[in-house]
């Protein structure tokens, strides 16, 4: 996984130096993703809303397209210095997504890959700091979890602003430990505070700091 990113961003240099032409690029990218997609239609297709690999394509292809559009507008614009910045934040993210991935939680995954394409109201980033297996989670409790987490944050803040949640997933020696980050407006604490109490999903809340703005939680999940 890790070579085929790595393939990707090389690709992505080739076009940026224009050694490589937009149509040769996706139909590279095309062939070397067909693989991991026909891996992750099974699982994609059991989330709360049926994703089929054409609707996937689309929305890789998308999401492909806004970052050479913006590669191509810099170097129009002779901004090198700052096309070399996009291509090295690709590759970061592909790195994270590479790291996501090893931790074998396919639907925990699915749901932060999924998350930016059903959901405007926050935008959401993630880093995986290490992603050596040192353990096994539930990974249906945790994405039960995450996923009710995602639905309280999503009706308690303010729509159509600059709502962004940072997640860090650090693996410790006993467990996973995550580490949610949100900026933005959040219109209804009260909706948030009973669910970041309420131990019934298993899952306990080490500790939380909530205002107006801002919004910070740490959780540790023991390894099974």
């Amino acid at each position: 996984m890790l070579l085929k990113k790595c393939k990707i961003g090389y690709m992505f240099l080739l076009f940026s130096i224009k050694l490589l032409t937009l149509s040769d690029f996706f139909d590279i990218l095309a062939k070397s993703s067909l693989l991991t997609l026909k891996k992750c239609v099974g699982v994609l297709l059991n989330m709360k809303k049926e994703w089929n690999t054409v609707e996937v394509l689309r929305h890789v292809r998308h999401d492909w397209l806004n970052k050479l559009q913006l590669i191509k507008g810099n170097i129009d614009l002779n901004k090198m210095d700052r096309v070399k910045e996009i291509i090295g934040e690709i590759v970061v993210e592909a790195q994270h997504e590479t790291k996501l991935s090893n931790l074998n939680l396919p639907h925990f995954t699915s749901l932060l890959l999924l998350h930016n394409w059903e959901t405007e109201s926050f935008k959401l980033e993630f880093e995986v700091i290490d992603d050596y297996k040192r353990g096994i989670l539930d990974d249906n409790e945790l994405t039960q979890w995450t996923s009710t987490f995602f639905t309280i944050l999503n009706e308690s803040i303010k729509s159509y602003y600059d709502n962004h949640l940072i997640l860090t997933i650090e693996q410790q020696q006993d467990g996973l430990r995550f580490f949610f980050d949100f900026c933005g407006i959040i219109e209804n604490k009260e909706s948030l505070e009973p669910f970041l109490h309420n131990t019934s999903f298993g899952i306990d809340v080490i500790q939380f700091d909530m205002n107006e703005r801002e919004l910070t939680l740490e959780v540790m999940i023991p390894y099974k």
